[in-house]
């Protein structure tokens, strides 16, 4: 298997709003560099969220926080849109200690127009987060794992990683809390290559704010 470590590098810029009677807003945008071209590419987000939050007591009698976190995203572009309804569960310690999991549908609507011939997907995607809050300063892991049930021999523009319908993704993030609005961060992942069974190193730079 062979690394590739000369991969795409992003700038993320987050902006979102914290949730007010369980709903919430959020709009994204990213501008994407690899190879020899740079493409500016803007992601439209819109999330209806509800959380609640539940004490509990661990074996060692440190309270935990349980959170549930349902929510629908929308992300749109000028070739398709992606409907993404998901379910977010985290369970978070005295001592900053959190893990987290969430299950993703994904279901994009393409124009018959396109390239594929619009031929729509559906992915289920399971992400899980094991981090650690240390004051102002956030680490942490991240796993991806993406099925499309779509894609296939007759399907093929919808493989994911190496020719196959699934891809795994693994990513490390530090984030540094500037203050109560801004959230600075730096973020690398490991990716698939769809047509081979190469990987490629990708790097992401970005700010969070909220408010």
């Amino acid at each position: 298997m062979n690394i590739l470590t000369a991969a795409p590098t992003q700038t993320v810029w987050q902006f979102h709003t914290d949730s007010i009677n369980g709903l919430g807003f959020g709009v994204e945008a990213k501008w994407k560099t690899g190879g020899d071209t740079i493409n500016r590419i803007v992601h439209l987000t819109k999330s209806s969220v509800t959380a609640t939050k539940s004490p509990l007591t661990g074996a060692g009698r440190q309270p935990i926080i349980l959170l549930w976190n349902p929510g629908f995203n929308i992300e749109s572009k000028d070739s398709f849109s992606i409907y993404k309804p998901y379910l977010h569960a985290q369970y978070s310690f005295d001592n900053g200690f959190y893990v987290a999991a969430r299950y993703r549908y994904e279901y994009t609507r393409v124009p018959a127009t396109s390239s594929n011939g619009g031929t729509d997907d559906k992915v289920n995607k399971v992400d899980t987060w094991v981090g650690w809050v240390m004051g102002d300063w956030r680490a942490e892991l991240n796993y991806v794992y993406a099925r499309s049930t779509i894609a296939d021999d007759q399907h093929k523009s919808l493989y994911r990683n190496n020719n196959k319908p699934y891809s795994n993704e693994y990513n490390a993030k530090l984030a540094y809390k500037w203050d109560k609005n801004w959230s600075p961060y730096f973020e690398v992942g490991n990716v698939g290559v769809k047509s081979t069974d190469e990987r490629q190193t990708r790097l992401r730079v970005g700010v969070a704010y909220s408010f």
